[in-house]
């Protein structure tokens, strides 16, 4: 099973492959903003990935599109879209 960590935290959580990092977040028992009711229309469950990019699944157009439009589609996703098919390491804002 995939693990995910989570910075600052310092939290580790093991989940089902396609979790979402946003579940998986949740199931850390930290409480991720999400404006947007998942609908990728914002960046408020946006994550910093640190490791482990290739082993989540690719950004759909309307992710790709407001990440690039706030200019951090190369180093960010968003945790309502992104599943974990591997081993990831994200930093959640502070």
């Amino acid at each position: 099973m995939p693990t995910i960590k989570i910075l600052p935290d310092q939290l580790t959580v093991q989940v089902k492959p396609y979790t979402t990092l946003l579940k998986a977040v949740f199931m850390a028992g930290i409480n991720l903003p999400q404006f947007c009711g998942r609908n990728s229309s914002c960046t408020t469950c946006r994550v910093r990935l640190r490791e482990g990019k290739q082993n989540l699944s690719l950004p759909l157009l309307q992710e790709q599109e407001v990440l690039t439009e706030s200019g951090i589609y190369q180093t960010h996703r968003l945790a309502c879209q992104a599943k974990i098919v591997g081993d990831v390491v994200v930093e959640r804002p502070t």
